[in-house]
């Protein structure tokens, strides 16, 4: 069995409008990346220690979320660095830890992390009421978000072999 080089992570609450685009995000790819043994797909709720653990024995590590950052209207995609995680809304979990400092505390475990670990942010412009459906402009960035992974995803090809 060949071990999986890059996983994608989801992370989100579908029932929570726009708070649910990471999941929605990664429901999408799926589809387009059934078949390629080198990438996992998989949903989670929320970062820390979960977020960190699920990027254990892979080389690269995709993480989708919503995220709140003001200064941009609602349905962005964004690239973000490790240090803009503050913006994410699930990759530090109130209830758990920081994805940095789970990350830090792994590799001082001697757990196999990712060496690049890229967060895709979409500007979120409601979150927080129980049941709502995706803002329109926020629905309309799941195809963008998709696209930007399946590019990144397919820069690493060669090496995920």
């Amino acid at each position: 069995m060949t071990a999986t080089k890059t996983v994608v992570i989801g992370l989100g609450n579908p029932y929570l409008g726009d708070d649910g685009v990471g999941v929605q995000v990664i429901r999408a790819l799926a589809d387009r990346l059934r078949g390629r043994d080198s990438v996992t797909v998989t949903e989670l709720p929320a970062g820390g220690l979960r977020l960190m653990e699920a990027m254990v024995g892979c080389q690269r590590a995709f993480v989708v979320d919503a995220v709140r950052t003001g200064r941009k209207p609602p349905g962005t995609v964004m690239w973000l660095l490790l240090e803009d995680l503050e913006l994410s809304l699930h990759c530090a979990c109130s209830h758990d830890t920081s994805l940095g400092w789970a990350l830090e505390s792994g590799r001082r475990l001697g757990l196999d992390l990712p060496a690049e670990i890229s967060v895709l942010g979409i500007e979120a412009a409601r979150f927080d009421t129980f049941g709502e459906p995706m803002s329109p402009e926020v629905a309309g960035a799941v195809a963008e978000a998709e696209r930007a992974l399946l590019r990144e995803i397919g820069r690493g090809a060669n090496s995920d072999r």
